[in-house]
């Protein structure tokens, strides 16, 4: 369940983009130390929780062989065989999804609808709705959508450092890539896939939300 919250390659792309541009070395630790605290407290809460598991397998060292071709290809083909099945296709078909609905016009339905969430409860700008529901396909995305929204490269000219802060931290917690679901479907099954997405949600809003708060206050009374 943990795993999801670690920063991917992606993730940690947009941080040090975002973080390491506009608030500096400082930011950019500052994020990845608190999301290891975050991990550590949602570890704790969930051991309580959670049934705890067993202790594992343990598996008998083979004798030292050189491999054969068959044998080294079968495993090859089945440890990777979900880039190919379950990751490209989810890829391709979410950027297809995305391109026509940006064709069509539903962007702006879709900021619209997600006001709630990034402009009552985020404090970010309206049109990001579609980048950050988006990043669900690929969460370098995300990114890419950013600029074409604001249609600049410098972000700095429409979101605030608060706001630049509250966006890293919601995309840092927020749900992983659909290909990363479709493999914890297939490897943890479809009810604790749901529940490590309603908890990366939960705890993305609930952090960046509270981010946003305490920053806008301490700059009031600054």
């Amino acid at each position: 369940m943990l795993v999801t919250f670690v920063p991917c390659s992606a993730r940690s792309a947009i941080i040090l983009a975002l973080a390491g541009k506009y608030l500096g070395a400082l930011g950019v630790c500052a994020i990845f130390l608190l999301t290891l605290a975050i991990i550590a407290l949602l570890g704790q809460i969930m051991r309580r929780r959670l049934p705890r598991g067993g202790p594992g397998q343990v598996q008998e060292i083979p004798p030292y062989a050189l491999p054969r071709l068959k044998p080294m290809l079968r495993e090859t083909w089945a440890r990777t065989s979900d880039i190919l099945t379950i990751v490209t296709p989810l890829l391709v078909g979410g950027s297809v999804v995305l391109a026509l609905l940006a064709h069509v016009g539903a962007d702006k339905t879709i900021n619209t609808l997600l006001m709630p969430v990034t402009t009552w409860w985020l404090g970010l700008p309206m049109v990001l709705g579609v980048p950050l529901l988006f990043g669900v396909l690929r969460k370098e995305l995300s990114l890419v959508m950013i600029y074409q929204a604001l249609g600049s490269f410098e972000i700095s000219q429409y979101m605030n450092a608060i706001q630049i802060i509250t966006f890293l931290l919601f995309m840092t917690f927020y749900v992983p890539c659909i290909s990363t679901f479709a493999v914890m479907v297939k490897t943890l099954g479809r009810r604790d896939a749901l529940y490590s997405v309603v908890l990366s949600v939960g705890v993305a809003l609930l952090v960046s939300g509270i981010a946003r708060v305490a920053l806008e206050t301490l700059q009031r009374f600054s």
